[in-house]
C-alpha cells in the first residue's frame, strides 16, 4: 500500500483538493485509478464530490491547473503543489485592497508632483524612515539631518548620484519623518496614563518590529506571541492602538488554518 500524504484534505475549497487528488493518482499511482480506488476506498467515494464542486467552478485557472496536469506540463508533485498553492492565496479585498490601490496612487502622485526630485529608491527611503527616529530622540537640528541624508545617501546608491532635488526631497523625508515621531511621543503619553502593562508592551513591540507605512500580521497566534498575553486580551489592545492613531487595520483576519488570512494591520505614528 502506497503512502497518501494529502496537503488539502481539510482544505474548505473542496476544488482544491479535487486538483491535489488527481495530482496524487498521476505521480504516486501513475494514473491507476483503480489501484488508487482499492487502497483508499472512502476517500475515492469523497473524491466525487470533490469533482463536482470543481466542475461547479467553472474557474478558468483551476481547469488550466487540471490541464497542465494531465498534458504532462506539470512534471513532479512539486511543481504542482508550487502551482496549486498560487490558486489558494486568498485575493486582496475590502480594506486591504483600498490601501493598496492608495498607495499606489500617492506613488503616482509623488512621482508627478516630485518631477525630478523623486527618488525611486525604496532600500534609501525606508533607510531614512528609520533613521529619523534617532534623529528625533537626539533633538537633532537642521545640521544634523543634512549630515544624515548625506550618509544615507552614501550607503543606499542609486545609479546615478542623486541631484540636488533629490537631495532635498531625502532631506524632507526624514524631517517629515521626525515631525511623526513627535507625534508618537503624544500617542506614548496617552498610553502610558491607560495604566495598562500589555497595551504598552504591544505597543513597544510593534514600533520595534514596523517603521511608520510598514505593515505588520497581528492574526491572534501572532498577536499573542508578540505580546505575551491572553488571546481575549489581543482585540481590546489592538482595538485601541487603533483608536489612539498608532495603527490602521487594512485586513480583517478570517479564522481557520487554511483560510491563509490574518489580520493585517499599518503603523501610521
Amino acid at each position: 500500500m502506497k503512502t497518501v500524504e494529502l496537503q488539502y484534505l481539510e482544505h474548505p475549497n473542496l476544488a482544491l483538493r479535487f486538483l491535489e487528488l488527481e495530482a496524487i493518482v498521476k505521480f504516486t499511482y501513475e494514473k491507476n485509478r483503480s489501484l488508487f480506488a482499492e487502497e483508499y476506498e472512502q476517500l475515492y467515494q469523497r473524491s466525487f464530490y470533490w469533482r463536482q464542486s470543481f466542475n461547479e467552478a467553472k474557474r478558468p485557472d483551476y481547469i488550466a491547473l487540471n490541464k497542465s496536469l494531465n498534458n504532462g506540463e506539470i512534471e513532479c508533485l512539486e511543481d504542482f503543489y508550487a502551482a496549486l498553492s498560487k490558486l489558494s492565496k486568498p485575493k486582496i479585498k475590502g480594506k486591504a485592497l483600498r490601501d493598496k490601490k492608495k498607495r499606489s496612487g500617492q506613488e503616482a502622485y509623488q512621482r508627478e508632483q516630485l518631477g525630478d526630485g523623486f527618488i525611486d529608491n525604496p532600500p534609501l527611503i525606508s533607510a531614512a524612515k528609520s533613521a529619523a527616529l534617532a534623529l528625533a530622540d537626539d533633538d537633532a537640528g537642521e545640521d544634523e539631518i543634512v549630515a544624515k541624508t548625506l550618509e544615507l545617501a552614501s550607503e543606499h546608491p542609486c545609479d546615478d548620484p542623486l541631484t540636488d532635488d533629490q537631495m532635498k526631497t531625502l532631506n524632507k523625508v526624514i524631517s517629515d519623518q521626525i515631525a511623526k515621531h513627535l507625534k508618537l511621543d503624544r500617542i506614548e503619553a496617552k498610553i502610558l496614563d491607560e495604566g495598562n502593562k500589555n497595551l504598552y508592551f504591544m505597543y513597544g513591540k510593534i514600533k520595534c518590529k514596523a517603521a511608520v507605512g510598514d505593515t505588520i500580521e497581528l492574526g491572534m497566534k501572532s498577536a499573542v506571541e508578540l505580546c505575551k498575553c491572553s488571546r481575549s486580551d489581543v482585540k481590546p489592545i489592538l482595538n485601541k492602538l487603533e483608536k489612539l492613531g498608532f495603527i490602521y487595520c487594512i485586513q480583517k483576519g478570517k479564522q481557520g488554518r487554511h483560510t491563509g488570512r490574518a489580520s493585517v494591520y499599518r503603523r501610521i505614528a
